[in-house]
């Protein structure tokens, strides 16, 4: 699994391209996002922090970054999926579902009363046309 470009941590950095980077938690080593881990806490560290014994062993690098609720989880809150690069958490993936659920299916356009599925749940009208046509004539009157 990868860490998300979004994790607070995350910087680019210029190599002979440029590639997202992290300062290790530990060592403080400009590292590149492929080589991290996350750490229970949320943090970042290097692979060599990571595996070092002078940490007393492995680190407890058994938790992934949720992209959706910006938060460190352990591997077992997530669904593994095929093809997924950045996976999300149960947690959000119940929420969303949830609100996807009481989204209305329908609703009917204020200006021109057509039946039409809104993307978002305070969705008015069904199209651009029909918001600026109700405002001109909200503006005319």
């Amino acid at each position: 699994m990868s860490i998300p470009r979004s994790h607070p941590q995350v910087r680019m950095m210029e190599v002979t391209h440029t590639v997202p980077a992290f300062e290790c938690t530990y060592c403080d080593a400009l590292t590149e996002l492929a080589d991290g881990h996350v750490e229970s806490s949320g943090r970042l560290c290097c692979r060599d922090c990571h595996y070092s014994s002078s940490f007393g062993g492995w680190r407890d690098g058994t938790h992934l970054w949720c992209p959706r609720c910006r938060t460190a989880k352990p591997q077992g809150a997530f669904d593994h999926r095929p093809f997924v690069h950045y996976p999300v958490c149960r947690d959000c993936e119940t929420a969303a579902a949830a609100r996807a659920a009481r989204r209305p299916p329908t609703v009917a356009c204020a200006h021109c009363s057509g039946e039409f599925t809104p993307a978002r749940s305070d969705a008015r009208y069904c199209s651009t046309r029909c918001r600026v046509a109700a405002h001109r004539a909200h503006r005319a009157s």
